[in-house]
């Protein structure tokens, strides 16, 4: 049971009650807006009221809570209809409230969301006397897509309290907006790390003053901040708040890798608490999701994966289809390529501006009998409903493969993986052989009847240069996991030679001098310099 405490604003006095039911009347719309909303959040696969999923539940119920004010529950009840604390919740929660740091190992989809937002909303009403202009909370996010999903349940979860507002800062938006947001006051910021870079550099709207009386700093997804390169930006950050020892640092993480260790102990106090909420013999993913591999010639892919997908969608009635790859720009030229061959293919990836990537993810959140094909922006921290198969094309690393399986089958729904490897990259099952995985022959493919393959025949103009950026993608990516692949340089680029064929190009695409050399190509036989 989580310990109790007071707290100052458990009970509004009628003045402000009012003034909060006045919000909720004028407001209804925006009430609404953040019920659909959540039916997508981080949390969505636990505990709604029609959910009948209780794998992450404890029995402590959230209205026995006194240490959470009556708004705060408020919001969990009415509108994110949460009646138990998850286990996570349950295990994090006490130690989280009492001002102790804490490390947290932590599945993505169990709860952990509300277990850092509820204490820092918590801290913010017991900390009123703090100056005006500050940010109280600030939240680190590997993605812009998990930033959003995060303010949306700061929004919900702030809904029943007066003036505490939620800012969201994520590359790929009008930087001016969030200075003018700034300006007008922020309470709880969930930022982007490049994006916080960019404001505290240039000190914009006094950033750096704002943050100085910082309680609450959060890394979520740590070790995803950490796989993306983030620990300079980071180590950058951390100089320009209060030290460990005047502030709170929470840190979530799926995996407790090395690097995460050292970034804990940087950033935390020395006599930290570290709560691992995975139980003994979970795999981080769900089990329960029929997974299986094929292997195919690096001819056959495409062909292999329309066949898949084809298959798929003649035997449900409902689908919704996640298709993963390892280069932004070869889903990027997937897409294209599907949608140009008639199927109802969204394109999600990196390469998209921020505006684009929400369009889409609204799309293939709402939509049915639809595919998307992402890269690894949609593999963690973004939950889509009812996602009844997951394909993954080409190499990736085990870590990825689990977080991306966990977009299918979640809150005890149904749904299949597949995961598509040419014969070169095949010893990446080795990786995974602590999982639950069937290796299948490939299906049978018709090519008289595939619409990519007669595309592939005479590449459309359209689609040419997708293609010539796939190339290169596919040239880099696997230029950085030869040893992996079991390849030397000249063998690599003619394995991408025969990629650039297999796309439709009669020849490889040349490629810029300059990117050559970044490659450590330079010399390499084969390769087309323009």
């Amino acid at each position: 049971m989580v310990a109790s405490r007071s707290t100052s604003s458990s009970t509004p006095t009628t003045k402000k009650k009012k003034s909060i039911d006045n919000r909720i009347q004028k407001q209804p719309q925006k009430i609404k807006i953040i019920k659909d909303l959540t039916k997508s959040s981080l949390d969505a696969d636990i505990t709604t009221s029609d959910n009948t999923s209780t794998t992450h539940l404890s029995d402590i119920e959230f209205n026995s809570l006194q240490c959470v004010s009556n708004q705060s529950r408020r919001a969990v009840a009415e509108i994110l209809k949460y009646k138990y604390l998850t286990k996570v919740q349950h295990a994090t929660l006490e130690s989280v409230l009492s001002g102790i740091d804490v490390v947290a190992k932590a599945k993505t989809g169990t709860g952990k969301t509300v277990a850092f937002l509820l204490p820092m909303i918590e801290r913010i009403i017991e900390q009123r006397n703090a100056p005006s202009n500050s940010i109280s909370g600030l939240i680190l996010s590997p993605t812009r897509e998990l930033a959003i999903q995060i303010a949306k349940e700061a929004e919900v979860l702030t809904t029943f309290h007066d003036n505490i507002s939620i800012g969201c800062f994520i590359g790929g938006t009008n930087v001016n907006k969030d200075i003018k947001k700034l300006q007008r006051g922020i309470d709880i910021l969930v930022v982007t790390p490049g994006r916080l870079i960019d404001h505290l550099k240039n000190n914009n709207a006094n950033i750096r003053e704002r943050v100085r009386n910082l309680s609450t700093l959060v890394m979520d997804e740590a070790d995803q901040l950490l796989d993306m390169g983030f620990k300079k930006e980071i180590d950058t950050i951390l100089s320009y708040l209060p030290s460990t020892t005047d502030r709170q640092t929470l840190l979530y993480s799926a995996t407790f890798t090395q690097s995460v260790k050292i970034m804990a102990k940087a950033a935390l106090k020395p006599h930290h608490v570290f709560i691992d909420t995975i139980e003994e013999g979970d795999q981080q993913t769900n089990t329960h999701v029929p997974q299986e591999s094929m292997t195919c010639t690096i001819d056959e892919v495409t062909s292999t994966l329309e066949t898949i997908l084809t298959k798929h969608m003649q035997s449900q009635n409902v689908y919704k289809i996640l298709v993963f790859f390892n280069t932004a720009r070869t889903a990027g030229f997937m897409a294209q390529l599907f949608q140009t061959a008639g199927y109802n293919t969204l394109e999600m990836h990196s390469r998209k501006s921020q505006s684009f990537r929400a369009k889409r993810s609204k799309e293939f959140h709402e939509g049915k009998n639809i595919m998307m094909f992402s890269s690894d922006v949609s593999a963690r921290g973004v939950d889509y409903p009812d996602v009844t198969l997951i394909v993954q094309v080409g190499l990736t690393d085990k870590q990825q493969y689990i977080h991306r399986l966990g977009r299918t089958g979640r809150a005890g729904r149904t749904g299949r993986g597949i995961l598509l490897l040419c014969d070169f990259e095949k010893q990446f099952l080795k990786e995974l052989k602590d999982l639950d995985i069937s290796h299948v022959e490939t299906p049978n493919s018709n090519h008289d009847q595939l619409k990519t393959t007669a595309l592939l025949k005479r590449l459309p103009k359209a689609l040419q240069p997708d293609g010539e950026r796939a190339y290169a993608a596919y040239l880099g990516y696997y230029n950085s996991n030869l040893k992996r692949i079991g390849l030397n340089k000249p063998a690599l680029v003619e394995l991408a030679n025969h990629f650039s064929r297999t796309i439709g190009f009669k020849d490889p695409p040349k490629l810029q001098k300059k990117t050559v050399g970044k490659m450590g190509l330079k010399g390499t036989p084969g390769l087309r310099i323009c």
